[in-house]
């Protein structure tokens, strides 16, 4: 009852603020401004409220935003990626690398088949990060879960050499297929390493990759499953569209 008093005494004070200023030439729009501001409020046209301060992404000269993370790309090295599999990859990793910015951005080459292999540290050297991506080469056997170790032992940055701690730490696995090994040593590796604040992206290609698993193991809505290599790129490019907005969102991308 007391809702339905209070709403019929703001619209009848608008009708008397319309009503008042109507002989003035005042707008609509400015005397219901001044009713909802209340008493004592002016009325003045064009007045607007105190403007509160935003954040914008930070943008670079060819007019990408920057994503303000640290990545470390985890690039599936099993023996079904010989050939086109991995040669389409190795495209797509070069063109997620080129949407970073090199002066607020970093990224961490590692492969891995029945082990990891680092093969280049955290770094905004394009030139070394595309030698990085050429280096790659399928071997035998998949572990989803030593490569997380990995990756995440890339982001903790023990030796203190690498990371830049106002970016965000983030993880992409990318793999056509499945874990060679119980499932739950995965989602557990995958588990530490959002316990430890780093985001965990996955890119799953073809029809033998495990939706499933990459499901458990990533972060909410971080599961890209594209029919073939061709989309390992579009994904990676959404998957950096969303740290651009998360760093746009949170004011972080300074």
């Amino acid at each position: 009852m007391e809702k339905r008093l209070l709403a019929c005494i703001i619209i009848v004070a608008a009708s008397i603020a319309l009503g008042a200023t109507a002989a003035r030439g005042e707008t609509g729009a400015t005397a219901l401004r001044a009713a909802a501001q209340g008493p004592g409020a002016s009325a003045t046209p064009g007045s607007t409220a105190t403007p509160a301060p935003i954040h914008l992404p930070v943008v670079r000269r060819d007019g990408t935003p920057a994503m303000r993370s640290d990545v470390v790309l985890l690039i599936d090295l099993s023996e079904s990626m010989a050939g086109g599999p991995l040669a389409e990859v190795r495209s797509a990793a070069r063109a997620f690398v080129a949407r970073c910015d090199p002066a607020r951005d970093q990224v961490a080459i590692v492969g891995f088949d029945a082990e990891p292999h680092p093969i280049q540290p955290l770094s905004n050297d394009g030139a070394a990060l595309d030698a990085a991506v050429g280096a790659l080469e399928p071997g035998a056997g998949s572990r989803f879960d030593l490569a997380l170790r990995a990756a995440r032992h890339e982001l903790l940055d023990f030796e203190g050499l690498r990371r830049d701690w106002r970016n965000r730490g983030v993880v992409v696995l990318i793999t056509d297929g499945g874990h060679d090994g119980p499932d739950n040593d995965a989602i557990a590796e995958a588990f530490y390493t959002g316990n430890a604040g780093f985001a965990v992206f996955a890119v799953g290609f073809g029809p033998d990759a495990d939706g499933s698993l990459l499901r458990a193991m990533a972060d909410l809505g971080g599961v890209h499953l594209v029919a073939d290599a061709d989309g390992v790129e579009p994904a990676l490019q959404a998957i950096a569209d969303r740290l651009i907005w998360r760093a746009y969102v949170h004011g972080d991308a300074r």
